[in-house]
């Protein structure tokens, strides 16, 4: 119905462009593994290190409120340990 030359030009686009997407996904897919397993490696211990931190200041700060009153958990400067100043000399 359609002459030789359509046909053919059809058979290799549908070839070539079947031929690309299974290239594409390919690539595609080892590029994800690749993306992944990198996060997994370098990202996640990096979190988990954030996150042990901020746990031992909450810790701190917690014990802190404790030994020295709902006062000292706000002020966060190491000299004051959450108490006033004494007054200057007369």
């Amino acid at each position: 119905m359609f002459p030789e030359r359509v046909r053919n030009a059809t058979s290799k686009t549908a070839s070539y462009t079947s031929t690309g997407c299974a290239k594409f996904y390919r690539f595609i897919r080892s590029a994800m593994w690749i993306g992944a397993s990198s996060f997994v490696i370098l990202a996640v211990p990096i979190v988990f290190e954030q996150e042990r931190y901020n746990m031992e200041q909450q810790q701190q700060q917690h014990q802190r409120q404790l030994l020295l009153g709902p006062n000292a958990a706000v002020s966060n400067t190491p000299n004051s340990m959450g108490m006033v100043p004494p007054p200057p000399p007369q």
